[in-house]
């Protein structure tokens, strides 16, 4: 049985914003991006997170009560077409997995239900600028493209 089995995912809710925060983090230290104090880095992203700021939805994978992922879903308004007035897509952005919780489902699970609560809000496709070494992750899930940008047709 892969750890995933033990892990469950969920919009994250305002007092999941210290944890995203700190996943936040871990992301960015990681990729070597820390450009805030920790403390200045803290406070916005608790704004962010408690204000939903400019249609950006936080999502948590926890593993008992750890906090081991995340990923968001940052909703964007298209123009109106012929066909619909109303019309949104969606881009994934810092979607991040704990380095010990790579590689057994982890990722997959927490996309899997980003990916199904796009689709329940009716996005006409995703979004996401991967790193290198992501690109396969989401090819298996079925986004395609090449270079900077994949896309999934929802």
């Amino acid at each position: 049985m892969s750890l995933a089995a033990g892990t469950h995912v969920r919009e994250a809710l305002d007092e999941d914003a210290a944890a995203v925060e700190d996943l936040k983090w871990s992301w960015a230290s990681e990729r070597g991006k820390l450009v805030l104090p920790r403390a200045e880095h803290r406070r916005r992203m608790l704004h962010c997170i408690t204000n939903r700021q400019g249609g950006h939805i936080p999502f948590i994978a926890t593993h008992g009560d750890r906090p081991v992922a995340m990923a968001w879903l940052a909703l964007l308004e298209r123009v109106p077409g012929p066909s619909a007035q109303h019309r949104l897509v969606g881009d994934l952005q810092s979607v991040f997995v704990l380095p010990e919780h790579r590689s057994n489902g982890t990722g997959t699970k927490l996309l899997n239900h980003v990916i199904g609560q796009a689709r329940a809000r009716s996005l006409e496709f995703l979004t996401v600028h991967p790193s290198p070494r992501s690109v396969g992750f989401y090819q298996r899930l079925g986004f395609t493209g090449e270079g900077a940008i994949l896309h999934l047709p929802l």
